[in-house]
């Protein structure tokens, strides 16, 4: 949503979109509230491979999400109407994509290994917060196409939901580094001293790095740049870290 032309477009009945900022981060309080155990128990490789490859598709799904505003033309010859309506059926679109994906993660919150939990728990979180300002965004534009909008009211309304949405965003991105944890297992037996280890194996890796780049192509390769949409710089966060290690043998 660029604020030249909404406050236009707003007044002709129209809610548009608005780019990620490059600015501040808003850190979710939780992100780094991570501790690992030692005592933690070991869970199966798969269960690691599993989750990163969850994990992977979520983000395709939020970038769907994203894509679905950018979809619609706002230079529709058919005229503003007709526009809010694309607008509108765009935000209840995004507004599944991020349930399906918050749902996608949905069977690791009740795992063994802390990394996977509580990466999966704040992922699901942002993922939900997505859905429902997407949702809040789909019902502001269907007051204007009642004609219930007060035009002042919707400017300040769409700013706050932009503002919403984008540091949500921004913490999608953020919640990467959870995920990171996830490529690791602890040594068993106890040492508070042990080292990490890594939980997935090789094959395993190379699979997920493949998965990358089939879904958001060879951008990602290069790791996060601040010109990505975030899911994305999510991907490529992730694909510079898995080329950082290796997997196991066995």
């Amino acid at each position: 949503m660029n604020n030249g032309p909404e406050a236009e477009l707003i007044s002709r009945h129209m809610v548009s979109r608005r780019g990620l900022l490059a600015g501040s981060v808003t850190l979710l309080a939780a992100a780094f509230v991570f501790w690992i155990p030692a005592f933690a128990q070991t869970p199966l490789a798969d269960e690691h491979y599993g989750y990163l490859d969850a994990v992977i598709e979520t983000l395709s799904w939020a970038q769907t999400a994203l894509s679905r505003e950018q979809a619609v033309s706002p230079h529709d010859p058919r005229g503003a109407t007709e526009i809010l309506i694309a607008y509108s059926t765009a935000s209840k679109l995004a507004a599944s994509d991020y349930a399906t994906a918050a749902r996608r993660l949905e069977p690791y919150v009740k795992s063994n290994d802390d990394g996977i939990r509580k990466g999966a728990r704040t992922l699901i979180d942002v993922y939900r917060a997505l859905e429902h300002t997407e949702k809040k965004t789909y019902e502001a534009r269907l007051e204007i196409l009642r004609g219930n909008a007060d035009t002042g009211e919707m400017r300040v309304r769409a700013a706050e939901l932009r503002s919403t949405r984008q540091g949500i965003q921004e913490n999608l991105l953020l919640s990467m580094k959870l995920v990171v944890f996830a490529f690791y297992d602890m040594t068993p037996g106890g040492d508070p001293n042990a080292r990490l280890r890594m939980a997935i194996t090789e094959s395993h890796r190379q699979e997920l790095l493949q998965k990358m780049r089939r879904m958001f192509g060879q951008r990602v390769a290069g790791g996060p740049k601040e010109d990505q949409e975030v899911p994305v710089a999510a991907a490529g966060f992730l694909f510079q870290e898995l080329t950082k290690v290796k997997g196991t043998t066995n």
